[in-house]
């Protein structure tokens, strides 16, 4: 189970972890990884369209390539589903939000790199 924590870290550039339950409590630190052999030219932000809870696309996966216009995930507000859009075309990188975490008008979920 530490693995696939580690793995979900790495995956979302998340280098620290603090988690306390009672008096138990546990602290990961990851090394943060090099730069990237390409450096994207633009990075283009996927923005939340509403106050509300944010569910990812269970297809669409972190570091995918996604054409503009794709739903990337939705803001449930109420019992109204909201899609979230893909602005431009390139690579997805999400931000680590849990799935239900709230989100702001406007507060990017994720943005696109076009190279």
């Amino acid at each position: 189970m530490l693995s696939q924590i580690t793995e979900r870290m790495r995956d979302y550039g998340i280098t620290v972890l603090d988690y306390q339950q009672g008096e138990t409590s546990l602290r990961l630190c990851l090394e943060p990884v090099g730069a990237p052999d390409s450096v994207p030219v633009a990075a283009t932000p996927v923005l939340s369209p509403e106050i509300g809870h944010f569910q990812h696309m269970p297809d669409i996966l972190d570091g995918e390539t996604v054409r503009a216009g794709v739903i990337v995930g939705f803001v449930i507000v109420g019992a109204m589903r909201l899609p979230v859009l893909a602005p431009s075309s390139g690579t997805l990188k999400l931000t680590p939000l849990p799935e239900g975490g709230l989100v702001g008008y406007g507060e990017p979920v994720g943005t696109i790199a076009t190279i």
